[in-house]
């Protein structure tokens, strides 16, 4: 048991410097069978330590390691350049503002910061937990991007739960509201996930142009979707957005 222990977190550290493995370089790596190697790596699968790309079947650090420590997020040069954004953006609106990201086909919040006005307000996500695709204004901006059929197998291999009575659980109709969502730039969610609660996302493009992560405001349904609310506050987040993509540029420079 210890041995294995050792062995597991030998090789979560080994993943944060070489970014990536296969069962059989981490085998070679630690001079183990393959098949030890890969009950070790189901078992940081399970924990949401690792995740498995499924086209190149190599492992790497999931963001699930945020359930962990997020203080260990906020050290990173990733979170120091979102965090003062998220700040700005909720001061601005003087809504709660939220990050969120994909990864290996599930939704993460990444980080949040919560209004003064907001700050009692009922939230069932937190920083490093996951997201439903089919009811948060976020995982619909990002599906929004995604091609057809990869937007199917997600909603196939995702439980579509109904969270509220405004949940909608139909697939069909999910992909019809996506190609609204990438007509008009920006998602919805009103009183899907959480009752009493609106949330309006926007998608955050990497240097590349991909659309992998998405910020947005959440605050009280009766005020956030109104036709003034979104005038005021569409703007604010495509230029957080804006201001996000510039500095992933940045870090990515530097790095």
């Amino acid at each position: 048991m210890i041995q294995s222990l050792d062995r597991g977190l030998a090789i979560v550290e080994y993943l944060s410097r070489h970014k990536s493995a296969g069962v059989t370089e981490l085998a070679n790596e630690f001079g183990i069978n393959k098949s030890t190697a890969s009950r070790i790596m189901a078992t940081l699968t399970k924990h949401n330590i690792v995740c498995k790309n499924s086209e190149t079947q190599k492992y790497r650090l999931s963001l699930g390691t945020l359930l962990l420590s997020h203080q260990a997020l906020n050290s990173q040069a990733i979170a120091e350049a979102v965090r003062p954004v998220l700040v700005r953006l909720s001061e601005q609106t003087r809504e709660n503002a939220h990050l969120c990201a994909l990864e290996e086909d599930k939704l993460y919040r990444i980080d949040q910061v919560k209004s003064a006005r907001n700050r009692y307000l009922k939230d069932t996500a937190l920083p490093g937990m996951v997201e439903p695709f089919h009811c948060s204004a976020a995982g619909k901006v990002i599906l929004a991007h995604m091609p057809g059929a990869k937007v199917r197998r997600i909603l196939e291999e995702n439980e579509l739960y109904r969270y509220t009575e405004k949940t909608n659980t139909n697939t069909d109709d999910l992909i019809a509201e996506f190609a609204r969502v990438r007509q008009n730039g920006y998602a919805v969610d009103s009183e899907e996930f959480m009752p009493g609660v609106a949330c309006i996302a926007v998608a955050v493009p990497n240097e590349w142009g991909m659309m992998e992560q998405a910020i947005s405001i959440s605050g009280s349904a009766s005020i956030l979707v109104s036709e003034r609310a979104l005038e005021k506050n569409l703007p604010l987040l495509l230029d957080a957005a804006r201001r996000l993509t510039e500095q992933y540029r940045i870090i990515n420079q530097g790095m």
